[in-house]
Formats: structure tokens, C-alpha cells, sequence
């Protein structure tokens, strides 16, 4: 729920992985990925609050995301994105949505959000393939899919595609 800092450890894996109930571990950087800059007044380049039980990928994401000019958000679980939405949902742009998380589920935290801010585009990852994954939701209801593990262009491309759309 806290901002991170892009002054946290300067992490930039190319690939973020974990899966469907596996743990993760901080992948070894091998390639580097340009940075996006903030636009001209400074201001980040856009809000995400990222959804993942795994602390270590959504601290990561959050470090990453942050380095590349990204205002960004973490929670856990259902009740942390809830409280966060509820905080600071005007300046958010995406969510990230792990699928599989302990407690309330992945579907079950997308259909809580739709609640609080129906508009809010959100974006499901998971370790399944995009058709087991997005399983259960109407056609369109997501703004986009990612598939762990997933690397840092696809997912700085599939942010600028949904926030800039």
C-alpha cells in the first residue's frame, strides 16, 4: 500500500517469473531495457497498483516500474487493493492482478474492484496461458493479459498501450 522509491535497489531483470502457486525468485539480469522518461513536468508517466500475494515480484515490479517513471502502489491481497483503490483511485491508471492469490481470489478481487471504480483498467497476470486465465471473465472486461514469466519490455508496452490508449 506504501509508494516504493525509485531509490530502492536499482533491479532491473528482464523477466519477472513465479506461476501458479510456485515461489519466485529474482530472475538474473541479462539484458538491460530502456527507461521511458516522465513527461516534461516531471509527473510520472503514469499510476499502477500492483495486486500479488508473491512479495518478492510485486516489490520488484514495484522497484522496476518505479525506475522506468511509474507512480506505483503494491498489495497483497483483496483487502490491501481495496484500501488503496479507496485512497488513491483517482490518480490510478492500471492495476495489475495476479490471478492466483490465497484467500480472495484473483476473479474474486477483479469483481471487488469493478465495484469501487468500475473504469479502472485492469490487467490479469498469471502463470496459465491467456485462454485457461482468463477463463470465467465476460469477453473484454480486462484491459490486457500478461503471462508469467513475462519480461520488463512486454510489460512497459502493454502499460503504454492500456494508460495511453
Amino acid at each position: 500500500m506504501c509508494e516504493r522509491s525509485a531509490q530502492r535497489a536499482q533491479l532491473e531483470p528482464p523477466t519477472l517469473t513465479a506461476g501458479a502457486g510456485g515461489s519466485a525468485s529474482p530472475p538474473a539480469p541479462d539484458a538491460v531495457v530502456a527507461r521511458p522518461q516522465p513527461d516534461a513536468t516531471g509527473d510520472s508517466i503514469g499510476a499502477v497498483l500492483i495486486i500479488d500475494d508473491e512479495d518478492i515480484l510485486r516489490e520488484t515490479s514495484q522497484d522496476v516500474l518505479s525506475q522506468f517513471g511509474y507512480r506505483t502502489y503494491g498489495a497483497a491481497s483483496c483487502a490491501e487493493a481495496e484500501r488503496t483503490i479507496q485512497e488513491h483511485g483517482a490518480e490510478l491508471d492500471c492495476v495489475l492482478l495476479d490471478l492466483s492469490m490465497p484467500g480472495v481470489s484473483g476473479p474474486e478481487t477483479f469483481r471487488r474492484i469493478r465495484e469501487i471504480k468500475p473504469d479502472l483498467k485492469i490487467i490479469i497476470v498469471s502463470g496459465y496461458d491467456a485462454q485457461d486465465g482468463l477463463r470465467g471473465f465476460p469477453p473484454g472486461a480486462t484491459a490486457g493479459y500478461l503471462q508469467k514469466p513475462f519480461n520488463l519490455k512486454a510489460l512497459h508496452a502493454e502499460l503504454q498501450r492500456i494508460i495511453h490508449a
